[in-house]
């Protein structure tokens, strides 16, 4: 879905990252000119934002990252009218910037021109956690805590004005006004005007005084027709930060993502209200994914699930059972998908079954999928599983995953994304992920996350996450109770207990409030136990 813009692709990021807080002691440069190794710094937090809809780029504008995470603060008008959004960033500042990242709107303020976006996404639209990230940023904090604003301070802009070409530009003025008003109880500044030059594609860049401390990101210019006079506007990063403190955003909600009758077949979906308008934050849907296999066969109805971060030396075995007499297909792929290791029919022996609360007993037939697999790149590297249909079937399936284990390596946990595009959510089954502990040492945990491995809340505060399914005190959907469940899996043969977990999530609603991905964190309840886990994600693919 990623690869449809028209952009450069990315040349790779330069080896060694700086951390920017830019606090500089003493005076590094006159009011006339900013010393250039000071740009060259700032101009690395800088990036170009290309909004796109539908894959394709409706207008650009520029952002500043302010967490080495890839936290971006930016313009509500540069983010709105998209869906997607390109990150470029530069690898040499007399150079046009390269994509790099994708990003996701994470909050836009209705109260001012503000918008924050998080990188989740590399360049071929694989999902990275930010956690794993390390870009050179801006402290807004640090620059908000050491800044005195004053009429007459020189300042300078730096962005990517159309009218430059895609290159970054630094114009220079002076502070004409400084416009007090009350955030969060507090008085402070609250607005800027400069005659600073600040053109369209500019808007969300960074505004520094002479010292080279960040003042705000600039927004739009107020022009007066008669004289052609022009103005711009800044907002200080004091009022953001206090604004971010004081909650005024367009909120996420995820009070209807909550499936209330659980194990229910395709035949007859849970059905679940949009969420109110105004405070979910619409997002268009993905399509399917599409890829050609290794074989030249081509998959045009997948959904697809990440394993995040995955090991390098550890093999694990992916098996997707067919439901009704669908004839599903495993692909095996890399984060760009350029290409897939294949699987329609295996040699699975018809012992392979899983016998769970609502589902009851499936077991391989002649149809159905398997793949070993292992990563060969870095310690740590993503890989894809897609599942599609037979010549574009469509139907519901079990994907079962072998070979996990929470370990004292895993840090948080393992993290799997699910895809929400529209092949899945078109389908109507409810995705439900079960965590079935392979050895009775382990008592498995399962939640649900943001980028940051945040556990995510509804708007009641729960945390969506289970520990025992089946209570409701443990578990944030109740769940059904596994006790009793039986795999018999290419690893033995397990039966799942009270302290196994599982989730269930609509994906319509969780589209609806804005999520193009679902993150889930595979642990153990406080970290206290380790072994052996299989994971089975129950999902539905719509005809293609």
């Amino acid at each position: 879905m990623f690869l449809r813009v028209r952009l450069p692709r990315p040349l790779g990021m330069a080896a060694v990252l700086i951390i920017l807080v830019v606090l500089f002691s003493g005076s590094i440069v006159s009011a006339q000119r900013l010393d250039p190794d000071v740009m060259d710094l700032l101009s690395q937090s800088v990036v170009q934002i290309i909004t796109l809809s539908n894959g394709e780029p409706v207008s650009t504008g520029s952002g500043t990252i302010v967490d080495r995470t890839g936290v971006i603060y930016t313009n509500r008008h540069v983010v709105e009218g998209g869906d997607d959004y390109a990150i470029m960033i530069l690898e040499d500042v007399d150079e046009l910037p390269v994509l790099t990242y994708f990003a996701t709107v994470t909050a836009a303020f209705n109260e001012a021109d503000f918008a924050i976006l998080q990188i989740n996404r590399n360049a071929n639209g694989g999902v990275i956690l930010p956690s794993s990230i390390n870009l050179p940023f801006v402290d807004p904090l640090a620059a908000a805590a050491k800044l005195d604003i004053a009429r007459g301070d020189t300042i300078w802009i730096l962005g990517y004005p159309t009218i430059g070409g895609g290159y970054l530009a630094l114009t220079g003025g002076a502070i004409s006004t400084v416009e007090n008003g009350e955030v969060n109880g507090t008085r402070m500044p609250v607005n800027l005007t400069t005659d600073a030059e600040i053109s369209p594609g500019n808007s969300g860049g960074l505004a520094v005084n002479s010292e080279g401390v960040p003042i705000g990101i600039p927004t739009r210019v107020f022009g007066e027709e008669r004289t052609g006079g022009r103005l711009g506007g800044i907002l200080p990063f004091g009022a953001l930060l206090a604004m971010i403190e004081s909650g005024t955003a367009t909120t996420i909600n995820l009070s209807q993502m909550q499936n209330q009758n659980q194990g229910q077949s395709q035949a007859n979906p849970q059905q679940t209200e949009e969420p109110n308008q105004g405070q979910g934050q619409q997002t268009s849907i993905a399509p399917p994914v599409t890829i050609t296999c290794d074989s030249g066969e081509v998959i045009s109805n997948g959904a697809s699930v990440t394993v995040v971060g995955m090991p390098r030396g550890f093999t694990y075995t992916a098996t997707v059972l067919g439901l009704n007499n669908f004839d599903p297909i495993l692909v095996v792929a890399s984060p760009d998908r350029s290409s897939g290791l294949c699987q329609d029919d295996s040699s699975v022996p018809t012992s392979f079954a899983i016998n769970l609360p609502g589902i009851g007993n499936v077991r391989a037939n002649r149809g159905t999928p398997q793949i070993d697999f292992s990563q060969t790149g870095g310690d740590l590297g993503d890989i894809d599983l897609i599942v599609g249909g037979y010549e574009g079937s469509g139907g519901e399936f079990l994907l079962i995953l072998e070979g996990v284990a929470v370990s004292s390596d895993d840090n948080a946990g393992d993290p799997f994304a699910v895809m929400l595009n529209s092949s899945l959510i078109d389908s109507g089954v409810p995705l439900s992920v079960y965590m079935i502990g392979a050895e009775s040492s382990l008592d498995p945990l399962m939640r649900l996350i943001d980028a940051d491995y945040n556990t995510l809340t509804d708007t009641d505060g729960l945390a969506i996450e289970c520990d025992d399914a089946g209570d409701a005190e443990l578990c944030w959907d109740q769940g059904i109770a596994l006790n009793g469940a039986r795999l018999t899996l290419s690893g033995g043969g397990f039966t799942a207990d009270a302290y196994d977990s599982m989730l269930s999530i609509n994906p319509q609603a969780a589209a609806n409030a804005g999520f193009t991905y679902l993150n889930f964190l595979m642990t153990s309840y406080q970290r206290e136990t380790q072994g052996r886990y299989n994971l089975v994600f129950h999902m539905g693919i719509a005809p293609g």
